[in-house]
Parts: structure tokens; C-alpha cells; sequence
């Protein structure tokens, strides 16, 4: 890897909590930070030029 060059690893929604249920059209609150989709692992790599 080059200087300046980072690689991150992370999970979204790590305790896999459902979101809270809302009267609304998606049915879900998508501000809380929860996931309909569930826990979410992603891995970033980012290269300094």
C-alpha cells in the first residue's frame, strides 16, 4: 500500500436489530440506523494518488 492509502472494514447494523415499525409507505423507520435488509458487512479501500 502506498502512504495515505487506507483500508476500512465494518459492519452496518452489527446486533441486527429490526427497524421500528411506522404507519408510513416503506413501513420502516429509515433514519434509526436499523435495517430492513439486516446486518451488513463492507469493506472499503481507499488509494491515495
Amino acid at each position: 500500500m502506498q502512504d495515505g492509502s487506507a483500508v476500512t472494514f465494518g459492519i452496518k447494523n452489527a446486533t441486527d436489530e429490526g427497524p421500528p415499525k411506522m404507519n408510513t409507505d416503506g413501513g420502516y423507520d429509515a433514519f434509526s440506523g436499523a435495517s430492513p435488509v439486516g446486518r451488513i458487512y463492507y469493506a472499503r479501500y481507499k488509494m491515495a494518488l
